[in-house]
């Protein structure tokens, strides 16, 4: 991507820092992110909308590239009372400047996620609310959404979705949420793992990584409810090419 754009392909391992209500990416050859043209995009329905419910997504065009924004917004019973407001605490102690962090380590490990454009917080008070944009990553699906296709399991690369797991816990870096739905698939079959809201980055792997691997295998199941036998095979691949990655 050129100068005109949000990011440019050079920028992988930068730091990350405040402008009042923004959290930029501390580089000089990006143009700041245009909030106000974002807000008018969702305001005027020219965004696509991904996902709905509690991780509600939006996909368009701006500045020369397409983007994804994310809404943080609360889960559980928390979510009736707080919905979108999280206590602030400061500005790094905030969900998307932590995300944007350990997001920006991870692309600068060389894996494979989506590239952060920046992030945004709104503080009312003792709340705030915040939403993180991210570069789309063109002709990709959703495993989910690949697998709601009867007899295609058996057809997807289950062997590289384990060796870039492996590459990942053995790089320290531990996925709060990974499920189908957080695994891309392009055009191409490559593997891009998204979505690393309370995502950590650990010194060495631990015992995180049979925790993600186990919830991986729940999502597995859920989605192919009534055809248990692909799911175990597409996790048996899986957890043989975890197991002889380098």
């Amino acid at each position: 991507m050129g100068k005109g754009g949000i990011v440019t392909e050079a920028a992988v391992a930068v730091q990350t820092r405040m402008q009042g209500a923004w959290i930029c990416l501390d580089r000089s050859d990006r143009a700041p992110v245009d909030w106000e043209a974002v807000d008018r995009a969702l305001a005027q329905g020219s965004g696509q909308l991904l996902a709905a419910g509690r991780a509600r997504t939006y996909r368009f065009e701006i500045q020369g590239c397409s983007a994804v924004l994310r809404h943080y917004r609360r889960g559980g019973l928390v979510a009736a009372w707080l919905g979108d407001r999280y206590l602030w605490r400061g500005p790094e102690a905030s969900r998307p400047y932590r995300e944007l962090a350990v997001n920006l380590a991870a692309l600068a490990a060389g894996l494979p996620v989506p590239k952060p454009l920046g992030a945004r917080l709104r503080r009312q008070g003792l709340w705030y609310r915040a939403d993180y944009l991210s570069e789309w990553i063109p002709d990709s699906e959703t495993v989910s959404s690949l697998l709601s296709v009867r007899g295609l399991s058996e057809a997807l690369p289950w062997e590289e979705i384990g060796r870039q797991l492996a590459a990942m816990h053995r790089a320290g870096f531990e996925h709060a949420d990974l499920n189908v739905h957080n695994l891309l698939l392009d055009a191409a079959g490559q593997v891009h793992i998204i979505d690393w809201d309370r995502g950590a980055h650990h010194p060495s792997p631990g015992a995180y990584a049979q925790r993600n691997l186990d919830r991986l295998a729940r999502s597995l199941r859920k989605v192919l409810a009534g055809r248990g036998a692909e799911a175990e095979e597409a996790m048996r691949r899986l957890r043989s090419a975890y197991a002889a990655a380098p």
